[in-house]
């Protein structure tokens, strides 16, 4: 069993599966992100720190955030086909 969750509970496999598509390549891409910020700066050790525990609270953090920009911002019809739609929603 350990061999198959690594340093991963079955409460954290768990909630990784509950996620949804875009949630969880939302997940991978903040990891992607972590790794190579890491590596840019030379410390090329930390990637391997950066698990599923690491990760879940500022993903999840994130992907509320993001969720909120989305819920307000569709309320303007005009906005949401727009380029400043995507614009706010990125920055």
């Amino acid at each position: 069993e350990e061999e198959i969750l690594g340093n991963n509970s079955i409460e954290d496999i768990s909630w990784l599966c509950s996620l949804s598509e875009s949630e969880l390549d939302f997940l991978i891409s903040l990891k992607k992100l972590a790794v190579k910020r890491a590596i840019a700066i030379g410390h090329v050790q930390l990637p391997n720190k950066f698990d599923l525990m690491v990760l879940q609270a500022p993903g999840f953090i994130l992907m509320e955030c993001l969720k909120e920009k989305v819920k307000d911002l569709s309320l303007i019809p005009s906005l949401v086909n727009s380029a400043a739609f995507l614009d706010y929603l990125i920055y």
